[in-house]
């Protein structure tokens, strides 16, 4: 006959549990990111000016700093991925071999704001919204996006181009409207505002990614 396992059993067993979960996060901290970072576990990211991060997972959030300059390549965010008056920010994909690349995953929303100069989102998974707001020119190209892709505000110019978007196409008081030059996107839910009917604009100096 089996005998049930005692208390003193069940609470060494816990005990275990606890220590082994405890070392398990210990591998993965919070971060400050001025400088190239590859690679590793981490928990949330500040990234300051002079951030390269590539291939990093980060278990919880990233922020971007004010007036910053930052790439990000091949990272996967399990959090939201932010950012407030950066001067220049970049997520896309990192390449570490002629045919070998990781694609950057937000599991989150990626919300961008208040970017100085030429920035973009390229080939990157975001599980949430990707949303944009009052950016100094900015490009959208390629991405997956689950929930709505927002754009509200933004100036100097600003292409959405060959998206997968799950949910909403939303585009309002861009100056001048946003466009599309490369393939057009696939919207499942509606399309709205200036995105309504996207217009094709050439861009010669532009280049077709495959």
């Amino acid at each position: 006959m089996k005998k049930n396992p005692n208390t003193s059993t069940i609470i060494a067993v816990l005990a275990l549990v606890v220590i082994l979960v405890g070392a398990s996060n210990a591998l993965a901290e919070d971060i400050i990111c001025n400088d190239t970072f590859i690679g590793g576990t981490v928990n949330n990211v500040i990234a300051e000016d002079g951030c390269e991060m590539l291939g990093t997972i980060v278990t919880g959030n990233v922020w971007v700093e004010e007036e910053a300059t930052v790439w990000f390549g091949g990272i996967t965010v399990h959090g939201n991925f932010q950012t407030d008056g950066a001067y220049r920010v970049i997520l896309t994909k990192w390449c570490y071999a002629q045919d070998d690349c990781l694609y950057s995953k937000v599991y989150g929303d990626v919300q961008m704001k208040n970017l100085l100069y030429n920035s973009g989102v390229y080939e990157t998974y975001v599980g949430g919204n990707l949303q944009v707001e009052e950016n100094e020119w900015l490009s959208i190209y390629r991405n997956f996006v689950e929930g709505n892709l927002q754009a509200y505000k933004n100036t100097g110019g600003m292409y959405i181009d060959s998206c997968t978007i799950g949910g909403n196409l939303q585009c309002f008081d861009n100056d001048p409207p946003p466009f599309w030059w490369c393939d057009r996107n696939t919207v499942s839910g509606s399309k709205e505002g200036q995105c309504s009917n996207l217009q094709y604009q050439d861009w010669p100096t532009g280049i077709c990614w495959k």
